[in-house]
């Protein structure tokens, strides 16, 4: 067993540095076998071509990733345009590292992870009341000038539009969109009927939608080249 385990070592590490050497082609910082191995996860995880893990990896090491974007008036979208703390900036972009990853699922850098481990470990050790605090981080004002700020329901309503869309999807002569589907569909979310359509409809949701079409269409032309 351990002559197998060495025997299988020496193709892994052969493997991780003919893979780094092709990503170190007009890459920038110079990748090392921690980008290969990353690259590897990624086309394991996802089933599709090296070359298209290989894509996304110089993509996202780039900042180039061309999926749906931080909006200005999120809260992460709002940090990054204000002054805050120093020890703040290492969360904050661990933070949008891992808004990014929900779209492209690349395998988040250790400084990343580092980051949130630092802030989830203070929270457990009672040196703050909610993870980042200590860092300088606030909380979100329910209400600013009178406008609701915070929206608890928000993120149920947006699994709504996708459930509704997912079943329609799947078999839309079982689920035409309609009134029927929308009752269904709100029942187990606890939603009424109108609330599921408006969600369902709304522009946020459909740009959404269109970014989503978009990274598919580009996905399945990489996989046939």
């Amino acid at each position: 067993m351990a002559d197998e385990l060495k025997a299988i070592q020496a193709e892994l590490d052969s493997l991780l540095d003919r893979l780094s050497a092709h990503l170190e082609h007009d890459a920038e910082p110079s990748p090392g076998r921690e980008d290969a191995a990353r690259v590897v996860l990624h086309y394991a995880r996802e089933g599709r071509s090296l070359e298209a893990s290989v894509c996304t990896a110089r993509d996202v090491a780039r900042g180039r990733w061309q999926g749906p974007k931080i909006t200005p008036t999120s809260r992460l979208g709002e940090l990054a345009d204000s002054d805050h703390p120093e020890g703040l900036a290492p969360l904050v972009e661990a933070m949008r590292a891992i808004w990014e990853w929900q779209w492209h699922r690349f395998p988040l850098e250790d400084k990343h992870a580092a980051a949130m481990a630092r802030a989830v470990d203070a929270w457990s050790s009672k040196q703050c009341q909610f993870i980042g605090e200590n860092l300088g981080l606030e909380l979100t004002p329910k209400r600013c000038g009178g406008v609701r700020q915070v929206d608890p329901r928000g993120a149920v309503r947006e699994m709504a539009a996708h459930d509704a869309r997912s079943r329609h999807q799947h078999d839309p002569t079982e689920n035409p969109t309609g009134t029927g589907l929308f009752e269904r569909v709100g029942e187990h979310y606890a939603l009424s009927e109108g609330a599921t359509r408006r969600a369902y409809y709304a522009d946020e949701i459909k740009e959404l939608w269109k970014e989503i079409e978009r990274i598919e269409a580009g996905f399945r032309r990489d996989d046939k080249t």
